[in-house]
């Protein structure tokens, strides 16, 4: 059986992505590892 996606999203992901950058801290470009900065 194929794993398929449990909710259709439609459309608005370029706004998304637009609002998820705005977040984004101004030096985020030049971050290295990501994910060293998490705590998980």
């Amino acid at each position: 059986m194929k794993a398929k996606p449990f909710i259709k999203w439609v459309g608005g992901k370029g706004q998304l992505i637009e609002q998820l950058e705005a977040m984004l801290p101004a030096d985020f470009d030049n971050w290295e590892n990501v994910t060293d900065t998490i705590n998980v």
